[in-house]
């Protein structure tokens, strides 16, 4: 019935002792640090990757979204209604999200619209591969929420008031909340769902830190319970001026985060460092454990060729 804040997700991850349950990591993180260059998606994946794995934050850049410049108007407070959510539904974290709502959490967050503004508010999902059991949800089984399957353009989130993303595990930066955004819809979201959406106003690796649920953003980011979720989407949906300012708020992080110019500049500083010998030099020598994985792999490789060249002399086969 809840979700978990960043401290909470991180403090569930298994060691690294665990090596049953870490393969995947473990090999991710050998491939880190065998890379000049790590390219990651969130500000809370570089802090991870910084205090907890001991990979150099000389080799981490923040990979952004490029989004173009967003339209030059868009439908006001008073011209949109209802609220959104979408996402690929063969994605365990939005496929988790829908039966959240399903299971009761719309129900609360109708109640509370209701009462704020007198509104029979519908919930309206949008996604790919939505399974024969999605398809068949009417609202007599949730009054308000509908079942709309593949969104055929982006553009429908511009006629709703408020996305709302109540994702309860999950990675990385969520690009439904960014096309929210660039349509002028404002979020209300978990923790978990804003993770690494955040204007960059400090160090990266600051920035990755738990944030504080007060800090400003293009809606509420700080609910993990049925309740808090219900108030803060009802909240966005009944106050015009928390609407506007979480407007604002959402355009500004997009533009300092995740515009074309961004982008641009951080390919650009990719294709430099990897295209300049002493800048790739220096990384390597700041990455003794690259060194030795390097090292131990070609090992490996030297002694499996002399173990073929064993087993294929006369007499020591199998």
């Amino acid at each position: 019935k809840e979700g978990w804040d960043m401290d909470r997700l991180m403090e569930s991850v298994p060691p690294l002792v665990d090596i049953p349950r870490q393969q995947p990591t473990l090999r991710e993180l050998a491939s880190i640090h065998r890379s000049d260059l790590v390219v990651v998606v969130s500000t809370t994946e570089v802090s991870l990757l910084v205090h907890r794995y001991q990979v150099s934050a000389r080799k981490l850049r923040l990979a952004p979204f490029f989004y173009g410049p967003r339209p030059p108007s868009s439908p006001g407070f008073a011209e949109r209604s209802h609220i959104v959510t979408i996402g690929n539904m063969k994605h365990g974290p939005n496929a988790d999200a829908v039966a959240w709502l399903r299971s009761g959490l719309w129900a609360k967050v109708r109640t509370r619209v209701k009462q704020l503004t007198g509104d029979d508010v519908e919930m309206h999902v949008y996604g790919a591969y939505m399974s024969d059991h999605d398809k068949a949800w009417t609202s007599r089984q949730a009054p308000g929420l509908r079942m709309c399957g593949k969104a055929e353009s982006l553009e429908c989130l511009a006629s709703y008031r408020v996305l709302l993303a109540p994702l309860r595990f999950g990675a990385g930066v969520k690009g439904k909340v960014t096309d929210a955004w660039w349509h002028g819809t404002p979020v209300c979201t978990t923790p978990v769902g804003a993770e690494g959406m955040f204007a960059l106003d400090c160090d990266p690796i600051q920035a990755g830190a738990r944030v504080d649920p007060g800090t400003p953003w293009g809606g509420f980011h700080g609910a993990v319970s049925e309740d808090q979720l219900a108030e803060d989407t009802a909240r966005l949906y009944a106050d015009e001026a928390v609407w506007s300012a979480s407007v604002r708020e959402g355009a500004r992080i997009l533009e300092a985060r995740f515009s074309e110019a961004v982008g641009l500049r951080f390919v650009e500083e990719v294709l430099r460092i990897s295209n300049d010998p002493r800048s790739t030099s220096a990384l390597r020598e700041d990455n003794p454990t690259g060194a030795v994985l390097w090292h131990s792999q070609f090992r490996s490789t030297e002694y499996f060729s002399k173990w073929l060249e064993l087993k294929e002399a006369p007499g020591q086969g199998p």
